[in-house]
């Protein structure tokens, strides 16, 4: 069954969170604040019953929060396209596979089927002989079918999850709160992009297909 996207949510908070990219964006921005620091201050949430992820950034300037936005999309964009496009490739190309085997089976169950027509009409052995083979030729032939069907099917998931996939981008972009949020006479505290990023996270995706590539 259908179960997972191409490029789950774990894998993309990951991306998000991930020590080489945020010290990346340390340096870029001449930020002053290590990578726990800046690693708490960015909290990144599901949203229920989608395939979305809601990014949050918690600071005491919302200019540099909005310009760590951006910095930190980057990768996440860059490296999840990348794994997005490595996985359809892997889909395409299993496809590819499935209809050739898929062509091979019917091939072998239309010469089972004349097998089993053509049999009563032999002269030169028993019926009995003739009864046998072709109960062997139908016991074959079911397998070929439950076979086939199973690839069918196989083949079904995988083209539903190519047409259901999308690619990784950003569906809102992170806004200014009208207002501050626990406003203090030394520090306001600013959540720049308050439910405002959204990152789509590719749809559909055969997870007994995916593991089996794993290994």
């Amino acid at each position: 069954s259908i179960s997972e996207p191409l490029i789950n949510k774990e894998e993309a908070k990951e991306i998000i969170l991930n020590h080489d990219n945020l010290q990346g964006a340390i340096k870029e921005l001449g930020l002053d604040v290590g990578f726990e620091s800046l690693k708490k201050s960015i909290k990144v949430d599901e949203i229920k019953g989608t395939n979305l992820l809601s990014i949050k950034i918690t600071s005491s300037n919302i200019d540099a929060a909005l310009m760590l936005h951006d910095v930190i999309i980057k990768p996440l964009i860059a490296q999840g396209q990348e794994m997005y496009l490595k996985r359809v490739s892997l889909i395409n190309a299993r496809l590819k596979e499935l209809n050739g085997e898929i062509s091979s089976l019917e091939e072998d169950i239309s010469r089972v089927q004349s097998l089993i027509t053509g049999m009563p009409k032999i002269n030169n052995i028993s019926q009995q002989d003739i009864s046998v083979r072709i109960i062997l030729l139908q016991n074959s032939l079911s397998n070929y079918e439950s076979n086939l069907n199973a690839l069918r099917n196989q083949r079904g998931e995988l083209e539903l999850s190519l047409a259901n996939a999308r690619e990784f981008k950003v569906f809102s972009q992170p806004f200014r709160p009208e207002n501050p949020i626990a406003p203090k006479k030394t520090q306001i505290i600013i959540l720049a992009g308050l439910a405002g990023l959204m990152l789509g996270v590719f749809l559909a995706f055969l997870k007994e297909f995916w593991q089996g590539v794993k290994k």
